[in-house]
């Protein structure tokens, strides 16, 4: 009897023990199960993808295609063949789940943190589908990420961190990107400049522009706020879209605007953005650039002198029309202790120029000029003219422009009565030749750059070219000091066909001083 109750006893001890351990490793038996009905599906899924590679193989012998048994037999593996596909896919997330399951449940066991006992899951409902599967995460596998995908991913980061900079200052301002896809490649920057033709892009990585057509530009879109004046309108806002290498998408607030790119006068980067003076002025007077010259010189004592140097060029430019005035006045007048006083300098020289685009290279050109100058006794010069030009554009500060045609100059001269030499008046039809040009020169050793400049006009009688002429060329020469001031010098040639032998028929000047530029 107490044998019995003994054994009785260790039975009930070890069923106890039994169940224990039953318990700690049920979830483990199941997760390897898992494993293993991985395994058994995977070489199902091979060998089902055998067989389908094999009855494509026998398609293509004609006996094959001729037996009705095979026919029919491989119309019914073609047909299944997705759906089979399809679940094996789901069964394997299904076990993929299950194994990280068990990786996570060995890590608790091995640092003895398992207390209960979870039941096995099962994944029916499918792989779950990421409303942000586009954007870049831990999970994304590296070579399924673009160059673009990257962009966005910096762009949303960026946007992210100025709302937090809104919320909270910190008193650093965050770059601004602008970025633009061109044939795949994708470039980050700032808008330079924006015409009916063309986009300027300044890389965030490098110096200068870069010129880039809209038939290359995939897609654009900034994080700079521009002021876009366009078909006589304005408007300011964010660009989002190009659409049809042809209209931008702007965004201002909620409102969206579709504008055409061929109608685009200029872009300036807004007020809000960039608050110094030479923004606030292209802001104002959008349409208008240009630079003012001035020098003075004065002398008091046994030689008295008196000097006066101002030169000014004015741009007005729109999509398809661009006008550019040019004015120089010069006056000196020097006296000595033995000598009256001298007239050396009283001298205008203006021209007005008004372009027409009939294209991205070709233009209607119509020119006026009007000069006088009195020590080489020339009272009056009127030289109106008509022609065409072709330019060619490589950059912004990089270009040539040629241009012919026909004119009319119209000329009086004062008398000198040391010679005897009574006033008169002088009138012919001329041809015309002329050419511009610009070229920018940087990363130099000493400054920085360099923008060189070169003008060359003239206009030859018709009837006779050797006794009426018109002839001016200049070289010019531009260093940067700021962004609004520059060190000017000037070699200028005049010829023409002035009657006085005494004075002759050149004049050359040279000149240096500062520039300011708006």
């Amino acid at each position: 009897m107490l044998k019995m109750l003994l054994l009785f006893v260790l039975l009930t001890v070890y069923s106890y023990a039994e169940y224990n351990s039953s318990v700690v490793v049920k979830q483990d038996v199941d997760l390897n199960t898992t494993i293993a009905s991985k395994k058994i599906r995977q070489k199902n899924i091979d060998k089902t993808l055998v067989d389908v590679n094999r009855s494509d193989t026998n398609m293509s012998n004609p006996s094959n295609i001729m037996d009705p048994i095979y026919t029919s037999e491989n119309n019914m593996t073609r047909e299944h063949n997705t759906l089979y596909k399809d679940i094996f896919d789901e069964q394997n997330q299904e076990a993929d789940k299950a194994l990280k399951e068990l990786e996570n449940y060995n890590s608790a066991m091995a640092e003895g943190n398992v207390t209960t006992v979870i039941a096995p899951t099962t994944y029916l409902e499918g792989p779950s589908v990421d409303d942000n599967s586009s954007m870049i995460s831990t999970k994304t596998k590296l070579d399924d990420v673009s160059n673009l995908d990257i962009a966005k991913e910096q762009r949303k980061q960026r946007k992210e961190a100025r709302k937090k900079e809104h919320e909270k200052p910190t008193g650093k301002v965050q770059q601004r990107i602008d970025t633009i896809v061109v044939k795949g490649s994708v470039l980050q920057g700032q808008i330079d400049q924006l015409t009916s033709e063309f986009i300027s892009f300044k890389l965030v990585y490098g110096e200068g522009s870069i010129r880039i057509d809209y038939a290359d530009v995939d897609t654009l879109s900034t994080e700079h706020e521009y002021h876009i004046y366009f078909d006589g309108k304005e408007t300011l806002g964010y660009i989002t879209a190009i659409k049809e290498h042809a209209f931008l998408e702007l965004k201002h607030g909620e409102v969206e605007e579709l504008i055409t790119i061929s109608k685009i006068d200029r872009l300036i980067i807004s007020e809000k953005e960039d608050t110094s003076f030479e923004n606030r002025m292209r802001n104002k007077f959008p349409y208008f650039s240009g630079n003012m010259d001035l020098g003075l010189e004065y002398e008091s004592g046994s030689n008295k002198k008196r000097k006066l140097k101002v030169a000014g060029r004015l741009t007005r430019m729109r999509a398809s029309f661009k006008t550019v005035l040019d004015v120089n006045y010069a006056y000196e007048e020097t006296k000595t202790v033995d000598t009256v006083s001298v007239l050396n300098k009283h001298e205008l020289y203006s021209f007005l120029e008004q372009d027409y685009s009939l294209s991205e290279h070709d233009l209607l050109i119509a020119e006026i000029g009007y000069d006088f100058d009195v020590p080489r006794y020339v009272d009056n010069r009127l030289y109106p003219s008509l022609g065409y030009g072709y330019k060619i554009m490589s950059e912004k500060k990089q270009w040539i422009q040629f241009k012919v045609g026909l004119g009319y100059v119209y000329e009086t001269f004062l008398g000198n009565e040391e010679t005897n030499r009574s006033s008169s008046r002088n009138h012919y039809v001329s041809g015309l030749l002329g050419m511009d040009a610009e070229y920018e020169i940087d990363d130099l050793a000493i400054i920085n750059r360099v923008l060189l400049g070169a003008h060359f006009f003239y206009m030859p009688g018709i009837q006779n070219p050797r006794e009426n002429w018109l002839l001016r060329y200049a070289l010019t020469a531009s260093v940067p000091i700021s962004k609004m001031l520059s060190l000017v010098m000037v070699g200028r040639q005049i010829t023409d066909d002035n009657p006085s032998p005494e004075i002759g028929n050149n004049k050359l000047t040279f000149d240096m001083y500062f520039r300011l530029r708006f």
